[in-house]
């Protein structure tokens, strides 16, 4: 993986799709404190998982933050207010993989210019384990990186 405490992963959007792949992290082991999680109202389930695991919960992304993984999971109609609010913290080698259907990577590429974006699209059975998922990559994305988001998406 290629985050750390200091280049954090990102996870924008705890509702289903991402707190399904939340859960899917803590069971591989990834470490829950490389992980920041950005809604401003989880569910309760949600916010249960956050307290046992220890990850830390931000209503906004803060200003002083440098993820090297950011992950929108958030509706498509949301994109407007969401992404403008992320844009600070995106560094040209930030990767953004997006779970959002309908959103397209010029889309993430307008928001936060030329970094690496990919778009993956989880099926309903990924939330038990048992789905598919396509990814298209923009460019920018190395090679490593397709190695972090096939191992994250197969959680």
């Amino acid at each position: 993986m290629i985050f750390s405490k200091e280049r954090p992963f990102l996870l924008v959007g705890a509702g289903r799709m991402g707190g399904a792949m939340l859960s899917g992290w803590m069971a591989d082991g990834v470490d829950p404190s490389t992980i920041v999680v950005c809604d401003p109202g989880p569910a309760p389930e949600m916010v249960s998982l956050l307290e046992t695991h220890g990850i830390r919960h931000v209503s906004e992304t803060p200003a002083d933050l440098s993820p090297s993984i950011v992950l929108v999971a958030v509706k498509p109609q949301m994109m407007d207010v969401v992404l403008p609010g992320v844009a600070p913290a995106v560094l040209p080698d930030t990767l953004i993989l997006s779970v959002a259907a309908g959103t397209p990577i010029a889309r993430f590429e307008a928001a936060f210019g030329q970094v690496p974006v990919a778009r993956a699209m989880p099926n309903t059975p990924a939330m038990v384990g048992r789905g598919i998922t396509a990814v298209y990559p923009n460019a920018g994305v190395s090679s490593v990186q397709k190695e972090t988001i096939a191992s994250l998406l197969g959680a």
